[in-house]
């Protein structure tokens, strides 16, 4: 199993890494039997080894185009080293397949396991308010954003959510806890490094356990959303969107949404997570005389005046009030100044690409349906 892990490691991999890289990669049949057991001792005794608990944090621009004087321009990648990230990926297949044979997942929570991508969460959501749309009612969205939940993620509250959520015991959960617990980290930038720090909270980006941790922490967030109240929602890794419908004539849509949002804040001051009200967005669906009838461009909630945008990016697709995924209308200033198009002649097909275009539509076709091919008068000859 160790050998089936990721064997290329590169020096980006660790800045202080153990072995020299040319070493791994070229003797690693030799020093997979040492590996297992470095990570057998680990398993089994419940610990992980001080030197793997070390992270060399990057700073990574997060648009080349902001300023690199502003330190919140900068996203911080923690780099591992090699053997740790070995460690990881054994350790996320054992959790995955407890997750996985206990029904522990959120159903409504993308990401991290197979078959539940950004596509299949669009495709969910996007179902989901054209259904709400065609009966007549109006589909309000908010995407709420957080202000580095990585970085705020509480490590006693991860335990007890690996105790009692996913009910874990004995030497699994001592060796999450040990994993958690006394990590180190230091800033290295144009050649200089910083000193080492311990780490009390957050999980490391950059690390193949991390987004996992990170979903079993907000597990219990859907029981406040649907079990209180009702609301439909999906989430992808720390991105939550509530959505609900509503009529003209119901004036409790924004005392619902208000007692939603505010029971989330509540749990997320409460799990040391931040809500942004600054990136929150929200969009209102309907067909073209809803929309035009209903009039505000704002939802008046206690504590959080709430404006509703068009269109806004979900999960980087454009969202439109009538959800028709056409682009935006081209800036006539924009077509200006650009060249005329040139008309490329259409070159002569030759005749072994002709050859091989019939086989390819001819013959596959015939071998898919298990007819025999016969060679036709329609084939060329060579």
């Amino acid at each position: 199993r160790v050998r089936k892990q990721p064997s290329t490691p590169t020096s980006s991999w660790s800045q202080k890494i153990i072995l020299p890289t040319n070493l791994l990669v070229t003797q690693l049949r030799l020093l997979c039997p040492l590996l297992a057991d470095v990570i057998n001792q680990s398993l089994s005794s419940g610990s992980v080894p001080a030197h793997l608990k070390t992270a060399v944090i990057i700073l990574l621009l997060k648009n080349p185009y902001l300023d690199p004087s502003n330190p919140s321009h900068y996203h911080l990648i923690s780099n591992l080293p090699f053997l740790a990230k070995v460690l990881e990926c054994i350790v996320v297949n054992q959790l995955y397949t407890h997750l996985f044979s206990h029904s522990l997942f959120e159903t409504l929570q993308s990401g991290i396991r197979p078959a539940h991508s950004t596509e299949t969460a669009l495709v969910k959501v996007a179902n989901n308010i054209l259904s709400i749309c065609d009966r007549g009612s109006l589909c309000l969205l908010v995407l709420l954003d957080l202000s580095s939940g990585f970085d705020t993620v509480d490590h006693a509250i991860l335990l007890h959510h690996f105790s009692s959520v996913i009910h874990l015991s004995g030497t699994e959960l001592a060796w999450f806890e040990s994993y958690l617990t006394n990590r180190q980290q230091y800033i290295c930038t144009n050649g200089f490094s910083s000193c080492s720090h311990q780490v009390t909270c957050k999980i490391p980006q950059g690390s193949i356990l991390g987004p996992l941790l990170f979903l079993i922490y907000m597990l219990p967030l859907g029981d406040v959303i649907i079990c209180r109240h009702g609301v439909h929602f999906h989430m992808y890794a720390d991105d939550t969107q509530l959505y609900f419908f509503t009529s003209l004539c119901d004036p409790q849509y924004p005392d619902v949404l208000s007692a939603c949002l505010s029971d989330l804040r509540s749990w997320m001051s409460v799990n040391f997570l931040q809500l942004n009200v600054d990136k929150t967005e929200a969009i209102l669906f309907g067909s073209h005389q809803r929309l035009k009838s209903h009039g505000s461009h704002l939802l008046h909630l206690p504590n959080l005046p709430l404006k509703l945008s068009e269109p806004i990016r979900n999960l980087g697709v454009r969202f439109d009030p009538q959800l028709s995924f056409l682009p935006p209308h081209p800036v006539p200033h924009q077509h200006r100044f650009l060249p005329p198009p040139t008309h490329r002649p259409c070159l002569p097909i030759r005749h072994p690409r002709t050859e091989t275009l019939v086989h390819a539509f001819v013959t596959s076709r015939l071998l898919s349906f298990k007819c025999p091919p016969r060679r036709s008068s329609l084939l060329y000859d060579s």
